[in-house]
């Protein structure tokens, strides 16, 4: 009977000291609400209805507020769970947090006015996970909770009520906890574990094997000293390990993040050299060269990134190539893509490497080769065959060490790539690359060529912001322009030529060969007539990328003259 009795103030005891009323003056981001024995029958929803209403639109002055606050609701989330009093009657609890700290005053009192409902705020719990468990988690004192709690979020999202009331790791709280438990003289205070120096570690920054050990012989506790001087030979491995454990969360936002998005957070950033940044200056000079006027489409280019970049490569998102001669700035157009995505960038492998794409499936997300040659490196350190599969979005197998598993590892490539390389000799056939293989690996890449010589040579500091930003503005322009393009007059025919042809060649001044390949894929497109054709249209035609230099210059400098 003593025992029972003993209990029950207990639970009772505990109970007042949830319901602690908080300061008047004081705001939280999350309270523990308590509604006690309210006069007529409540569900779970409508006491978080009213609730929510007292906050969102709270009595003033005794006069019932019209709208609701002017930055929209102030509930973030809320979590409403009955309870049973030992004579049968319920009462609730509600956790809830906002969009901003509160105070609970008014709500309280538009409880009472509006509902009629007495209410208790406690400020016993700061963080939502602590007021969240006290709903869903069994203690000594309290045997059962409620197992069909409601809850009720702005955005609509089903929460996880378990890993919702799981308390957050924190290597400043988890430091002065363990600090509390070894300043008692407990029996049960635990010995000194890797997660307790992990979280040392990362609270006071300690970057050396030295570093810890100096720690530990002038703070350390004496369970402490005896760990690390036990592991001292693996002080490096958790020195490793906790650098990964601090920067778990941003990694995973940050792996969760598209590369598009990335690309486009970085085009909206601040460049840090300002309106005197010298790769801005360098892309507006490529583009204004007299030998680019029409030879080189900046927008095309945007475009042909941004696509393989959304997708991945495919017969459809063919890799950007910018070829050119030494010096032209064909590089320096898409170094920043360094910058830009850091180690993720997969560079181009050693010729002769024996597991040339092995760092491939490291997480990489995005390729950059630059100063490829396909024909070469195609004689032993990336095969034709991989070529072809890696670009089509197929896949295939990398060859690895023999040391960790069987030697390949099935792999399908998906991000965004871009490629540079020499001109002069790019497609020439050698070795066991033949002249069909070529046009094989031709047919992967869509080739940008760019001439001249930049005024002043040097190296140019890479700006992943300015890069960024001509990628998203000229593809948005490319496509401006063609929503603004007025549609082509078609004529009804059926003889499978193409209106206007006869005399594009004739002011282009194409040989029979030319002229052939490229009728042949304007049909197989369906083109009616010349003119319905848009410049982004010859540029991804595979036909005009095999011409010679001064032949394709010729034909989108007819194209521009037509549009």
């Amino acid at each position: 009977m003593l025992s029972a009795l003993a209990s029950k103030f207990r639970g009772m005891a505990a109970q007042l000291q949830q319901e602690r009323e908080a300061s008047q003056d004081q705001k939280q981001w999350v309270y523990l609400v308590t509604i006690p024995r309210p006069n007529l029958p409540w569900t779970r929803e409508q006491v978080s209805t009213a609730l929510r209403d007292a906050f969102n639109n709270p009595l003033r002055d005794g006069a019932q507020a019209q709208v609701v606050q002017p930055n929209g609701p102030v509930v973030q989330k809320a979590v409403t769970a009955l309870e049973l009093h030992a004579d049968g009657l319920p009462h609730f609890h509600v956790a809830i947090r906002f969009r901003g700290p509160q105070r609970w005053l008014s709500a309280k009192k538009t409880l009472k006015g509006r509902y009629d409902l007495d209410s208790h705020f406690s400020d016993s719990h700061s963080q939502f996970w602590s007021a969240l468990r006290y709903l869903t988690t069994t203690t000594e004192h309290k045997s059962e909770v409620d197992t069909e709690p409601h809850q009720w979020t702005l955005n609509g999202r089903i929460l996880d009520l378990f890993e919702e009331s799981q308390e957050p790791w924190s290597a400043q709280l988890r430091k002065r906890n363990r600090e509390e438990k070894d300043s008692k003289d407990d029996i049960k205070k635990g010995r000194f574990t890797k997660s307790d120096l992990i979280d040392i570690i990362i609270a006071k920054q300690l970057k050396t094997k030295s570093t810890i050990m100096a720690y530990a012989q002038d703070s350390g506790t004496k369970a402490m000293q005896a760990f690390v001087v036990n592991q001292q030979r693996k002080l490096v491995e958790f020195l490793h390990d906790a650098k990964d454990w601090e920067e778990a969360r941003d990694k995973a936002k940050h792996e969760n993040t598209s590369s598009w998005d990335l690309l486009l957070a970085a085009a909206h950033g601040t460049c840090e050299q300002g309106d005197a940044c010298e790769y801005a200056v360098a892309v507006k000079e490529t583009c204004s060269r007299k030998e680019n006027k029409f030879a080189f489409s900046l927008p095309a280019l945007a475009v042909a990134l941004r696509k393989i970049i959304q997708e991945g490569p495919s017969k459809t998102a063919r890799v950007p190539l910018l070829v050119g001669p030494t010096n032209s700035g064909k590089s320096t157009l898409v170094i920043p893509f360094d910058k830009l995505y850091g180690p993720e960038v997969f560079h181009k492998p050693a010729l002769g490497s024996k597991f040339a794409l092995r760092n491939l499936v490291s997480g990489k997300r995005f390729l950059f080769w630059d100063d490829y040659r396909p024909v070469e490196y195609g004689q032993e350190c990336v095969p034709v065959s991989t070529f072809l599969s890696c670009f089509d979005g197929a896949a295939f197998e990398i060859q690895c060490s023999q040391s960790f598993n069987d030697g390949n590892i099935d792999f399908t490539f998906k991000g965004g790539a871009v490629m540079t390389g020499k001109e002069k000799d790019l497609w020439d056939p050698k070795g066991c690359v033949s002249d069909e293989d070529v046009r094989h690996m031709q047919s992967r890449v869509q080739m940008f060529r760019i001439a001249g010589k930049p005024k002043k040579l040097g190296k140019v500091l890479p700006c992943a912001c300015h890069m960024a930003r001509w990628i998203v503005e000229s593809a948005a322009a490319s496509d401006a322009a063609i929503v603004l393009q007025p549609p082509p007059v078609r004529r009804n025919t059926d003889d499978g030529e193409v209106e206007d042809w006869e005399a594009f060649v004739t002011a282009a001044r194409l040989d029979q060969d030319d002229s052939a390949s490229i009728f042949t894929e304007l049909r197989e497109i369906g083109a009616a007539s010349v003119k319905e054709l848009l410049e982004d249209d010859w540029l991804q035609l595979q036909s005009l990328q095999s011409l010679r230099p001064l032949v394709q210059r010729r034909v989108l400098a007819l194209v521009r003259d037509m549009a």
